[in-house]
């Protein structure tokens, strides 16, 4: 799997938030664990901590404020997933009881930004009913009256249903884009918004759906851009290059940047060589795995006419700094301009780079001849264009 590197919107879910601590400060204090969840259990510790109790409102409350400080007694995964599960069924459960319990406007607002947490996380651990109930408590929310909370349910369904985007047919996936293209146009987008728009779009690219991908790329980017958050706007621009990426294949290849001692890149100097031009970060391990079938082509091959251009993505100039002093890889390596990401002046941006590695393929003429060109991949369309690599690689 490619790691994600470049995201425009540095934020996560409101979902993970809400269902962390919905009511009270208080409920930091981890320490607290199990005496919390009794505190609305008339009976104490002898009680299942998630058999929901009756009780006032306020009780409740303080129920769910205890469940979050359960801890697993294991560390291994299943367990852990066990409790989760239980953790969040509870939570929707005493959420329900809150809202048939006629709460005040901010109680019941409490209630549904939980109970949407809770039955999201058990959408995320394998709960088929999920999106379903979800979409459920969309209507309890417009039923109810609850505008500050509309936006983030009708959100929190798309979420769901977006994660499972890739495997969508064209068509769903087609309609599914046009119900969330509805939402980005009806009111104010946050940043989990955006990100969910940039996910969706990258689903199709990564299910090998080149056309439909950059057709959602271009018709979110389109709705991001007019986005009165300026940060929010600044999403659209990268959406835009990923669509200008998955089109190259046969166009003119644009390279710029310079390297860390402040050197400009000559691209024309590379006219009349094969180049592999490789967008990474110096933390993504499926990029390290790919340097040494790099570094053997090119040793075989660069005599004949095969060069390589590495562009790092980094934002910390000292990471990039220490990996090639590590490293020494013996091609130029440019330092992507991260001031000015958000721009077409980052090759970043301007070629939608959201994962790496992203591996071009750039022929003599300047054109592109491929995407994603990786592993043994590599050697084989070299020896495509170049002819084979012969037994003894140049060392040098």
């Amino acid at each position: 799997m490619s790691r994600r590197a470049f995201d425009p919107v540095l934020a996560t879910s409101i979902l993970v938030v809400l269902l962390a601590r919905p009511w009270s400060a208080a409920a930091g204090d981890e320490h607290a664990g199990q005496a919390a969840v009794n505190s609305g259990q008339e009976s104490g510790a002898k009680k299942d901590p998630f058999d929901v109790p009756d009780g006032t409102i306020e009780e409740l409350q303080r129920y769910i404020e205890g469940l979050n400080k359960i801890q697993p007694s294991s560390s291994l995964r299943p367990a852990n997933a066990e409790l989760r599960k239980k953790r969040a069924a509870a939570q929707r459960k005493a959420c329900e009881k809150i809202l048939a319990s006629k709460p005040t406007p901010e109680q019941a607002q409490a209630a549904v930004r939980a109970k949407i947490a809770a039955i999201a996380l058990l959408g995320r651990l394998g709960d088929e009913t999920a999106p379903a109930a979800l979409e459920a408590t969309v209507e309890q929310v417009e039923k109810l009256g609850l505008k500050d909370v509309l936006r983030p349910a009708q959100l929190a369904v798309l979420e769901l249903r977006g994660e499972r985007a890739a495997a969508m047919s064209d068509q769903d996936y087609g309609t599914f884009v046009e119900r969330l293209k509805g939402f980005l146009e009806s009111g104010p987008s946050d940043a989990a918004a955006a990100k969910l728009a940039v996910s969706v779009a990258l689903a199709a690219e990564q299910s090998n759906r080149p056309a439909l991908a950059v057709k959602t790329f271009v018709e979110l980017g389109k709705v991001l851009a007019e986005n009165k958050d300026g940060e929010i706007a600044a999403t659209a621009a990268p959406m835009f290059g990923a669509a200008r990426r998955l089109e190259l294949v046969g166009k003119s290849f644009v390279l710029d940047g310079s390297t860390l001692a402040g050197k400009p890149l000559d691209w024309k100097k590379y006219r009349g060589k094969v180049v592999l031009v490789d967008f990474f970060e110096t933390s993504c391990g499926p990029h390290r795995e790919e340097v040494p079938e790099i570094l053997k082509c090119y040793r075989a091959y660069r005599k004949r006419g095969f060069d390589v251009v590495g562009v790092s993505i980094d934002r910390d100039r000292k990471a990039i700094e220490d990996f090639l002093e590590r490293e020494k890889q013996p091609w130029t390596v440019l330092l992507d301009r991260n001031e000015a990401r958000g721009s077409d002046k980052s090759m970043a941006t301007y070629y939608g780079i959201f994962t790496v590695p992203q591996m071009i393929l750039v022929g003599k003429d300047g054109k592109v001849l491929a995407l994603n060109v990786r592993g043994r991949q590599l050697g084989k369309k070299l020896e495509e264009l170049l002819g084979p690599a012969g037994r003894e690689p140049d060392r040098k």
